[in-house]
């Protein structure tokens, strides 16, 4: 099966896989701790429903615009380099606003939301090219490996990042320095994804004038779409999921941390388990 594929191929699909570990760690390091960093800068219960939510709300919206960018950058090759190496870059702002005096949390609302935005951003246009990219016969066994690879990955950078916050606080006595390190391995790990994705291989982008349509035409025909079990249906199971899960995420976290005074490994094993 696989001495069918050619080589720009087989090395696209071992890049992807390795993007797919590095943008993993990304997560684990920074992103599941962005809640408890807002904690740490004494966020409200309001703050942090918003640092949660609002950030992908508004990423949601410039998500539709991705593809007008993409076509500015002619490739969706160029597109998620620049949006994956500009989401690296915001890990510095990110950390900074703890030295802000004041208006941290609308701050960190601000850097975060910039992170989500082109996070997003990527999403459809690196959709498009890894489903061009993976031959249909090899998909299931690929993206089953690369599955693996990614869960394996987040969950040893999340578990680590724990271990780092909880010796930070309780051993150097400086919560702020553990932060500082997984956002900053976080970031490290965002430019080795991004250095991956630029070696990835790109085949030719082929339009099919039949899957294009506009946001209004999706809302008009999602009804009759929806009778006939098209993937509308998903589209609104995802969307309930989705609306459960950001109503009581913020809460989770912040019941943990503040009202059970978990420490920072007790609540990484609670979340990682």
């Amino acid at each position: 099966m696989h001495q069918r594929l050619t080589n720009k191929v087989k090395s696209g699909l071992k890049y992807s896989i390795l993007d797919g570990a590095a943008h993993s760690s990304m997560l684990g390091f920074g992103e599941h701790y962005l809640l408890a960093y807002a904690i740490f800068l004494s966020a409200s219960d309001l703050q942090l429903a918003l640092v949660a939510a609002l950030p992908i709300f508004l990423a949601s919206i410039a998500q539709l615009y991705s593809v007008r960018l993409m076509n500015k950058m002619h490739t969706r090759k160029n597109a998620t380099v620049t949006f994956s190496a500009i989401q690296a870059i915001i890990w510095i702002p990110v950390i900074l606003t703890y030295f802000l005096n004041t208006n941290k949390i609308s701050s960190l609302i601000f850097f975060v939301t910039l992170y989500w935005i082109f996070g997003l951003m990527t999403n459809p246009i690196w959709t498009s090219w890894i489903g061009d990219l993976v031959p249909k016969n090899v998909r299931g066994r690929f993206f089953g490996k690369r599955s693996l690879v990614t869960a394996f990955y987040v969950f040893i950078s999340f578990v680590m990042g724990g271990f780092i916050l909880t010796y930070a606080k309780g051993t150097l006595g400086n919560e702020f320095l553990g932060f500082a390190i997984i956002f900053g391995l976080a970031m490290l790990a965002r430019f080795i994804s991004t250095l991956f994705l630029s070696k990835q291989y790109e085949p030719k982008l082929r339009i099919n004038s039949e899957n294009e349509f506009s946001l209004k035409d999706f809302l008009f025909h999602f009804k009759k779409r929806f009778k006939r079990g098209h993937f509308n249906t998903l589209v609104l199971y995802l969307s309930f999921m989705s609306f459960a899960l950001y109503l009581s995420a913020p809460y989770i976290v912040a019941n943990l941390l503040k009202s059970l005074n978990f420490t920072y490994l007790q609540y990484t094993i609670s979340t990682a388990a």
